[in-house]
């Protein structure tokens, strides 16, 4: 990951800053960010996304770090990797946590549970 520009244990990190990043170049007409590791000052940039506000944002991992930073940050989860419990029961403690935090980021492709074949 190193040999790529990232240091693996501020990754998260970064990946937030960027997003947040992006953000706000995709719905400012004058965007600036300042954070610790992404920081730039005003800027112009065109075309903005089709899209509004902006793409979807879809973050995808394990539970529940992942779908924590969906909630925090993402505009959907895409759950991979699970271990122990089945997706039905991730994916209603996913939709709860979405619901206590008063957001309601979505499942996405993938998702048995969305696409009927669960």
């Amino acid at each position: 990951m190193e040999d790529h520009g990232t240091v693996f244990e501020t990754r998260f990190k970064l990946m937030r800053e960027r997003i947040e990043a992006m953000k706000e170049i995709w719905t400012k007409p004058k965007a600036e960010y300042h954070g610790d590791m992404v920081d730039f000052p005003e800027m112009m940039t065109w075309p903005k996304p089709v899209q509004k506000p902006y793409p979807p944002i879809l973050v995808g991992g394990g539970f529940p770090q992942a779908a924590r930073r969906a909630i925090r940050y993402g505009d959907g989860w895409c759950p991979v990797g699970r271990t122990g419990s089945s997706l039905l029961d991730v994916v209603e403690k996913h939709r709860q946590r979405a619901r206590d935090a008063g957001r309601d980021p979505a499942i996405r492709a993938g998702d048995p549970v969305q696409s009927g074949r669960g």
